[in-house]
């Protein structure tokens, strides 16, 4: 993962290290019928600027604000990513895992069902 320059305030390091990860199946986009594992980031109670920073760093890393379910949504674990994030106590650069993956779930699922006879 790359990194800015910017080093982060020890509240948002603090805060990462106390944040909440949540696994669970859940629908995306909302109203699909397939089902895929997902991760909530919940974060502890902060003042706003400290908020908005740590928004800003769940954000670049692919993390998006749901509403419906009170934190950040994943659709990787980012247990990992984050535990790299308080190492190095800095910003990551924009959008550091935007790869396009297949979950394991539907790739299990999309082998189940498929006829490898006509091959």
């Amino acid at each position: 993962m790359y990194f800015t320059n910017k080093l982060l305030p020890a509240e948002i390091i603090s805060a990462l290290k106390k944040a909440e990860i949540i696994s669970f199946f859940g629908e995306i986009p909302k109203g699909s019928l397939s089902l895929l594992k997902l991760w909530i980031v919940r974060v502890p109670q902060l003042d706003r600027q400290h908020y908005n920073t740590f928004k800003k760093v769940l954000e670049e890393i692919n993390g998006e604000w749901d509403r419906s379910r009170d934190g950040h949504l994943f659709r990787f674990d980012p247990k990992d990513v984050l535990a790299e994030v308080i190492s190095v106590e800095r910003l990551p650069q924009r959008k550091p895992h935007d790869a396009f993956f297949t979950p394991e779930e539907v790739t299990e699922e999309i082998i189940f069902w498929a006829d490898f006879s006509l091959l």
